[in-house]
């Protein structure tokens, strides 16, 4: 799945999760050599994006 972030678009899988005690529900977004690109919590409408990366 493509996802685009202000970092760019990349090529992710997409995780739910989804806290028992208290029904909350995140998305993350994960890119292969970048790590976590996006995540959401269903909701509250909270979103974070990568806006910028280096590979060393």
């Amino acid at each position: 799945m493509e996802v685009t972030v202000p970092a760019g678009t990349f090529d992710c899988i997409q995780l739910t999760r989804e806290r028992l005690e208290t029904g909350e529900v995140k998305r993350f977004w994960f890119a292969d050599g970048v790590g976590k690109v996006k995540h959401e919590t269903l909701g509250s409408g909270t979103t974070e994006a990568l806006v910028e990366y280096s590979i060393p």
